[in-house]
């Protein structure tokens, strides 16, 4: 069995199959003391940019964020990477995921702006 933390690795830098990588961390409790690892909007950028190149689809980018929002064992390295993915995790609720709110995100993400 893989280390929490290599898993975690590999679902921020959305490297495997995300189903794949959903079934590994589910051997670990969802609860964690510490973070392991810590996201930054270098990491928000490249799952976007992925979804742009048509690399995935728009449920795999929403369940990426899923995976990843809420966690204890990811540290958040700003408030704005915590708001993105709780947006993204939860289009439902947040007025949906479109190209041009995606290329929104990315310009204040690239521009360092505050309350994407």
């Amino acid at each position: 069995m893989r280390s929490r933390i290599n898993i975690l690795k590999d679902i921020v830098s959305f490297s495997g199959i995300l189903k794949n990588l959903e079934k590994e961390l589910s051997f670990y409790e969802w609860d964690s003391e510490v973070e392991l690892i810590e996201i930054h909007k270098i990491d928000l950028l490249n799952g976007i940019e992925k979804y742009f190149k048509d690399e995935i689809n728009k449920q795999d980018l929403i369940m990426w964020f899923n995976l990843i929002e809420c966690r204890d064992d990811i540290k958040f390295n700003s408030d704005v990477i915590q708001e993105v993915i709780h947006e993204l995790a939860n289009p439902e609720i947040n007025g949906g995921i479109s190209r041009d709110r995606l290329e929104i995100i990315v310009k204040q993400l690239r521009n360092g702006a505050c309350g994407v």
